[in-house]
């Protein structure tokens, strides 16, 4: 299983403002998004931690984490998992950034991240705290191709 995807894409019009939110991370510890206003954010959300495409993606997850850390960004993998199940996957491939938990998807609502399921929806956040890029993507395979095209945005 290669690491090709398909996914739609469309830039936010007019920069509609980023609904606030507070979650616990893999350590417990609570992150809110208003705390981080006049800074870059950005928000992954995905169907559930250490899943088979997993493996595929966290290496290459791993290195884009770094890099948009080395742009002052801060970068949030948000899923359904309770916090325990997710600070397995955050050790197990040596993650440098939060991974939060959604368990009853009101965040991923709120996104466009939840239809039934949780979607892989890319999310970048200004430092006003507007959503200035929003992004599906449709299959697991090839996710970090299409987030590091994502990275531009955080150059503006």
């Amino acid at each position: 299983m290669g690491c090709q995807s398909t996914s739609s894409s469309r830039q936010t019009p007019q920069l509609k403002k980023a609904p606030d939110f507070s979650l616990l991370d893999q350590a417990g510890r609570q992150v809110t998004l208003s705390q981080l206003r006049g800074q870059w954010v950005v928000l992954y959300f995905h169907p559930v931690d250490d899943a088979p495409p997993c493996a595929c993606k966290a290496s290459a997850f791993t290195g884009l984490l770094r890099r948009i850390g080395e742009l002052k960004a801060h970068a949030f993998a948000i899923s359904t998992d309770i916090p325990e199940m997710s600070s397995g996957w955050h050790t197990k491939y040596q993650l440098t950034s939060p991974a939060l938990s959604d368990p009853e998807h009101h965040v991923a609502s709120q996104y466009g991240a939840w239809a039934g399921k949780m979607q892989r929806v890319v999310v970048i956040i200004n430092p006003q705290g507007r959503m200035v890029y929003h992004q599906k993507i449709r299959r697991a395979q090839g996710t970090f191709k299409k987030l590091q095209k994502t990275l531009s945005y955080l150059y503006k």
